[in-house]
């Protein structure tokens, strides 16, 4: 998927035998990895599309609420499907759950996903408000690497602020 060679991602998840993917450490049917590659794409994925295993997804959240990185892709889901109220509030449970000052190891991998989601959600400054305090942190989830590639952060990318971070986190002699 960084390499932005979508076809080649989804014919990856079409090849495994696999009934459920990691997507961000929850375990997912691989249909949501084929929903978010469409919305990457810049693709409009549609609930008669995917709207079944959304509810699947949902209804896994339902099952295991406590499980902040099972929220954060029913979120990603979410925001996908054009749900951006549902995306930003389960966004916002997720982080909730694992705040970084209570968790050192999951609350910043769950605040640079919140960050994305409120890039595709159309929230710019909530998005740099959690990666300005994220490009701070030492050993952070968020690397130079993963901020340069990753198309979850093209909704980003034009802004000034996005270089202003490139730069903050890219590799020094």
């Amino acid at each position: 998927m960084c390499a932005r060679d979508f076809a080649a991602a989804e014919e990856i998840l079409g090849e495994s035998p696999n009934k459920e993917v990691l997507f961000y450490n929850a375990l997912v049917p691989p249909t949501i990895f084929t929903l978010w590659l469409e919305f990457v794409q810049g693709h409009h994925p549609t609930t008669e599309q995917f709207g079944a295993v959304r509810e699947e997804l949902y209804r896994r959240v339902e099952a295991q609420p406590t499980q902040p990185f099972l929220i954060t892709a029913l979120a990603f889901a979410d925001a996908a499907l054009g749900r951006q109220n549902e995306s930003i509030q389960e966004g916002r449970r997720a982080l909730e759950m694992r705040p970084i000052s209570e968790d050192a190891l999951e609350g910043p991998f769950l605040a640079t996903l919140v960050a994305q989601i409120y890039a595709w959600t159309k929230q710019p400054e909530e998005a740099f408000a959690q990666l300005n305090i994220l490009v701070k942190m030492p050993g952070s989830a968020l690397s130079y690497g993963m901020l340069k590639t990753n198309p979850g952060w093209d909704p980003l990318r034009k802004d000034p602020r996005f270089e202003a971070l490139l730069t903050a986190l890219a590799p020094h002699d």
